[in-house]
Parts: structure tokens; sequence; C-alpha cells
């Protein structure tokens, strides 16, 4: 795995967890954060500059994958449907991210 630079964030709550595969590149900026969620980035995957991953559940992101810079993933959205309620009190709705294989997002 290679990083480049020293402002990659790394953030995991309670069960959280982060798997990352074998040659990997992450570049300035990123941030992974499971927050009690899985995160599983296969072999081969290439995040660039800038780009944010968040897992409540799970994201898993294939082998020989290219994101491209300032891409935001993520398994969760905030809840809104309440008018009556704040909607940083509503919670989550999370469902799992799969990316296959040789998939470049950009």
């Amino acid at each position: 795995m290679f990083f480049d630079g020293i402002r990659i964030r790394i953030d995991k709550t309670g069960k959280g967890v982060i798997k990352i595969g074998n040659n990997c590149m992450i570049r300035e900026l990123s941030w992974l954060a499971a927050f009690g969620g899985k995160i599983e980035i296969g072999d081969n995957t290439n995040l660039s500059y800038g780009v944010v991953i968040v897992a409540r559940e799970l994201v898993k992101i294939g082998n020989d994958v290219l994101i491209g810079e300032y891409t935001s993933i993520r398994d969760c959205d905030h809840k809104f449907n309440n008018a009556n309620l704040l909607i940083r009190k509503q919670g989550f709705e999370v469902k799992p991210v799969i990316i296959g294989n040789d998939v470049w997002i950009w």
C-alpha cells in the first residue's frame, strides 16, 4: 500500500473495520471512515486526491479500481422525512455499496 502524502485520515469507531488490499495507492486528502461498518478495498486499487469513503454497514471495492479525485462513496444517508424533527436527530438509512473489479469512477 502506498500513501501519497501525510494528510490522509483513517477513522474507525465501534466495530469498524478497514481492510486495504495489496498494491493500493491512497492519495493525499483522502478520508476512510468505518463508523461501526466495514470498508474493504481490493488489490491494485487507486484512490485519487480527496476521496471520501464512509461505511456504517459495508462499502466493498473490488480489485483494479480507479477512483477519481474528490469522489464520495457512502453506504448511508440522513433520514429527513419528518419535517417536525431536526435532520440530525432522524438517524440514517443504510444500504451496502458493492463496486466490482476493473471499474473507473470519476
